[in-house]
């Protein structure tokens, strides 16, 4: 079936120019023996020319079993009406001899006889010529949906700073002292303590600049890293942390935790994260707001004020 259509297609475009061109005698398409030879180079079933008498031509296909006895009655007018509208361009009638079989006959054809089946045609053609545009509309689609993060990743920035805020009702100094502890995050840390089996490795003082806090866990949300502290300022009014944040295969991310007297019992504490992301995965600079910001620092600064306070 799909052959027949390939068929009626390649000769639709022939006889198409056909009519572009008003002269018979100089059209090459005019001449029988060149549609017959088109035709017999995209058929199995061959035709072949006898002679013009009138207005009818005369041709023979030696063997036509394959349309008379395996292809059907649809499948065998489909033939018939391709090869008559390719052969009366220039003729009314067409004789098509071969031996008869159970789906097919021989005799004198014009295209009247098939104009059903034409339009049969034109319909699947057009069918199909609407998937293929639906096809290609959703193909469209998709390369759309991919290259817009990294057209948007082009004009986005390359540096982050997240910051959240809360207040804790407890002494500035008192804030300081706990959270420069590194190892006081396994206290109010819900990350610290994703893993029990996490395996932990401290280096230097605690609290001080140079101590460092490595881990090693197999859970995918934990991973594997290392904390250091890379600097410590503590002022009257406002205290000042800063250390790396590394995970393995991941950017480098810089912390800082600020502590600011609000009152005598109540104090300010910051928590900002700042790094820098090379292009396209800027793109994700985006989504740090809430993943990040809301998803991490939010919710452990929340956790950090209930300890505190409750102690």
């Amino acid at each position: 079936m799909k052959k027949n259509f390939i068929i009626i297609g390649i000769l639709a475009i022939i006889l198409s120019s056909c009519r572009e061109r008003p002269s018979v005698v100089d059209a090459p398409c005019s001449n029988i023996e060149t549609i017959i030879s088109a035709w017999n180079e995209s058929s199995e079933m061959k035709v072949e020319f006898t002679k013009i008498k009138n207005d009818t031509l005369y041709v023979n296909i030696p063997d036509a079993s394959h349309m008379t006895q395996r292809m059907g009655s649809t499948g065998a007018m489909q033939i018939l009406a391709s090869l008559v509208y390719a052969l009366t361009e220039n003729h009314t009638f067409v004789y098509i001899d071969f031996e008869e079989g159970d789906h097919a006959s021989p005799g004198k054809y014009t295209r009247e006889n098939f104009q059903f089946v034409v339009c049969y045609s034109e319909i699947i053609y057009e069918k199909n010529q609407k998937r293929m545009n639906i096809g290609l509309l959703i193909l469209l689609v998709l390369v759309i949906i991919i290259a817009i993060p990294f057209i948007v990743a082009i004009f986005l920035k390359k540096d982050y700073l997240i910051e959240r805020e809360i207040i804790i009702n407890r002494p500035k100094q008192e804030v300081f002292d706990y959270i420069k502890h590194l190892k006081n995050q396994n206290e109010w840390s819900k990350w610290a303590t994703t893993d029990p089996s996490m395996k932990a490795t401290y280096s230097g003082t605690d609290g001080m600049v140079g101590f460092t806090y490595t881990w090693d866990s197999d859970n995918k949300t934990v991973g594997k890293g290392m904390q250091e502290i890379t600097k410590i300022t503590d002022g009257e009014y406002v205290g000042y942390i800063e250390w790396d944040f590394r995970f393995v295969g991941k950017p480098h991310t810089q912390c800082y935790w600020i502590t600011e007297n609000v009152s005598e019992n109540a104090t300010r504490m910051t928590w900002g994260f700042t790094g820098r992301v090379s292009y396209p995965m800027n793109f994700m600079i985006l989504f740090f707001e809430k993943l990040i910001g809301d998803g991490t620092l939010s919710p452990e600064l929340a956790n950090l004020k209930t300890k505190l306070e409750n102690q």
